[in-house]
């Protein structure tokens, strides 16, 4: 049997078509998930999500070009990486930000998964 990770997912608003069905696969793998759909009206939402990141077994963070230009996902990353438990999944050939830039990067796109550290541009 599988553990059951809490994933909290990190991504850029305009990236959700591809998120949403990222998240409903891992939810339906049995797994607790929790991103930004799931704030509530009225929710200090900066609270929330630093209360479900220091709460997560895997930051799941979607890096692509909009993402990048987010400061909102950048900061999320950095505290998932302080953490220990920051899994970057890459969409698209953009530039990692600095956040990532010493982590092993997953491509969504179908690339070889390579260390940054051999020069490789994952």
């Amino acid at each position: 049997m599988i553990a059951v990770a809490r994933v909290f997912i990190s991504y850029a608003r305009e990236d959700k078509p591809v998120v949403e069905p990222l998240a409903e696969g891992l939810r339906h793998a049995g797994h607790e998930v929790w991103w930004d759909v799931d704030l509530e009206a009225g929710d200090a939402f900066r609270g929330k999500i630093e209360s479900q990141i220091a709460g997560a077994d895997v930051v799941l963070v979607v890096w692509s070009q909009r993402a990048n230009a987010s400061r909102y996902v950048i900061d999320e990353a950095d505290r998932a990486a302080d953490l220990g438990v920051l899994l970057p999944l890459r969409l698209d050939a953009s530039p990692r930000s600095v956040s990532a830039n010493s982590m092993l990067l997953i491509s969504a796109t179908g690339e070889a998964i390579t260390s940054p550290t051999r020069g490789a541009d994952c």
